[in-house]
């Protein structure tokens, strides 16, 4: 099981560090498979940056991004 957990990041926004069998990595933004907004990550209501958070949960979850697209 991942875990994911979102920061605030002064130099350079937001970030969401993934927890992977006991190794951390940044959860990929995805700009490969959409491109909502160029600002990146957000949470609440900050524009449109929930939506390529969200996006980029989805894939990271899924693990195939042909089931992605059909979301």
């Amino acid at each position: 099981m991942n875990f994911y957990q979102g920061k605030r990041r002064e130099q350079d926004g937001y970030a969401v560090i993934v927890e992977e069998d006991g190794r951390l990595r940044s959860l990929d933004p995805r700009f490969d498979l959409r491109r909502h907004s160029s600002a990146g990550f957000a949470w609440g209501f900050a524009g449109s940056g929930p939506a390529p958070l969200s996006l980029a949960l989805a894939a990271d979850v899924l693990g195939d991004d042909d089931q992605v697209h059909s979301i």
